[in-house]
């Protein structure tokens, strides 16, 4: 039997951080186009069987994914009732003792008066999953975060922690059951389909995925990084390269001082503005001295447009809350699309909205074979964190793609190491970003749609992790 767990679409509570509990919240307009933009892209399992557990939220993902299906409703899978912090904001409720006594481990204690335990919640679950179970046949359950972090602790303890296990919005885990007991469980939706960017067929673009922000917007899975790619016509003819071989996703900072030939390539190229994703940075030095406006002013001038696709905080430098205070303003005026961070590691995340109920669509960390990064992985996307990745291929001089496992792998495949673990990130469900300025290596990095890495090839490069971390550590840069 195989037993699919989806969570619901986007909600008020998941954009801003507040907990409804089992309050019948609708889905938000954006959650909404999300679900039917994923039901073109991705495949979904289906069953004989549907359930939800009959809450708003609930109802419309299982509509919005399968359709008007025949379903069930059940009552016992609804989210956990937080008592008194219903509606409250999860700085106030992460503040309560009791709280920070459940998340530590705990579980027996109730979370605030009047609510449930997470050993409340998961007995409550089991209970109404269990009649699903005994008839021993496929099926799909729509339902909450919560209730299938809960499900999961309890099947799979020590495969990872209620936080790891509470999937994005509108995806989730399907379990195999044999004889009623749970096996092994994998990522649901399983794959995404091949669709090539706007505009990119009539230039030879090829097929291209996508990740959907908590906001909406879309952002292509891989893209050209330009880090130390030299000013002026390098940086321009290497983004001109890059969209002409079907890039439409562009990453930059102020620091790397190559703006301006991002925005002239992209001039150069023909492709419409507004077909390009483009990202940039604010700078340490502009952090801490606070001119996040005026710099994101100047980059916006050097790039040659009125607005940034997504704009990131580089680095955790003194003073980033009160730069992500003072970007709020262009974030609403539609200066910025996607505001998010970069080298954020939890604990940095955590501070950043214990005063902001923004939360960061996007944390951009090093993250590469030997550096796998798995664990802030798995904590952003959690929180419906976006995580992409910087020096994915090791960097130049480094010796990743020598390593033998990537080499049998290319021969495997008849793709190069650098291919192969792009692919890699790919089917991590990461953003990646490769840097290069040579245009053959442009248009291979981008030619990694077409396979697909099996299970046991991907978790063969995920055992090659040796927590090689190669940049500054997020807690200990001097720059």
């Amino acid at each position: 039997m195989k037993l699919t767990l989806l969570r619901h679409g986007v909600t008020e509570g998941n954009l801003r951080r507040l907990y409804y509990g089992a309050t019948d919240i609708p889905l938000l307009p954006q959650g909404r186009e999300a679900l039917r933009k994923a039901r073109e892209t991705s495949v979904y399992p289906t069953a004989g069987h549907y359930y939800t557990s009959g809450l708003g939220r609930t109802e419309e993902t299982l509509r919005l994914l399968y359709g008007d299906v025949p379903h069930e409703k059940l009552p016992g899978l609804r989210e956990m009732d937080f008592g008194v912090f219903e509606m409250r904001s999860y700085e106030e409720l992460k503040s309560d003792s009791r709280y920070q006594t459940w998340i530590t481990g705990d579980v027996e204690a109730n979370v605030c008066p009047g609510g449930e335990s997470a050993v409340a919640l998961t007995r409550r679950a089991l209970s109404a999953i269990a009649p699903v179970l005994a008839a021993g046949e496929d099926a799909v359950c729509l339902i909450h975060g919560g209730v299938i972090a809960s499900l999961m602790v309890s099947w799979f303890p020590g495969r990872g922690s209620r936080f790891t296990l509470t999937p994005q919005p509108g995806e989730g885990w399907q379990i195999d059951f044999t004889e009623g007991r749970p096996v092994d469980f994998r990522p649901a939706p399983f794959s995404k389909k091949m669709t090539a960017p706007d505009g990119a067929e009539e230039k030879g673009g090829i097929p291209m995925t996508y990740i959907r922000l908590m906001n909406g917007v879309k952002i292509p899975q891989l893209g050209l990084g330009v880090y130390k790619t030299p000013v002026g016509e390098d940086t321009a003819n290497a983004v001109q390269w890059a969209l002409e071989a079907g890039y439409r996703h562009i990453d930059t900072a102020r620091y790397y001082q190559n703006e301006a030939g991002v925005g002239e390539g992209i001039r150069r190229s023909g492709v419409p503005r507004e077909e390009v994703f483009v990202t940039t940075k604010l700078w340490n030095d502009d952090i801490r001295a606070h001119r996040a406006v005026e710099a994101l002013e100047e980059s916006l001038r050097q790039l040659q447009t009125d607005y940034v696709d997504l704009y990131l905080l580089h680095w955790p430098a003194e003073g980033y809350e009160q730069a992500w205070k003072d970007l709020q303003k262009a974030y609403a005026a539609g200066k910025i699309r996607a505001l998010g961070v970069s080298n954020f590691e939890p604990h940095h995340l955590e501070r950043l909205l214990e005063d902001s109920d923004t939360v960061p669509l996007v944390n951009q960390i090093e993250s590469h074979p030997y550096f796998n990064n798995q664990a802030v992985i798995d904590y952003c996307q959690a929180r419906g964190i976006a995580p992409e990745v910087w020096r994915p291929l090791g960097g130049a001089g480094g010796s990743v793609l020598e390593d033998g496992t990537l080499t049998r792998l290319a021969e495997k495949y008849g793709r190069t190491a650098a291919q192969i673990v792009l692919r890699w990130d790919i089917q991590r469900g990461v953003i990646v970003i490769p840097k290069s300025a040579h245009k053959d290596r442009i248009a291979a990095n981008i030619d990694v749609f077409d396979f697909v890495l099996s299970d046991e090839d991907m978790a063969a490069i995920g055992q090659l992790d040796r927590n090689g971390r190669i940049g500054a550590h997020p807690d200990h840069f001097t720059f």
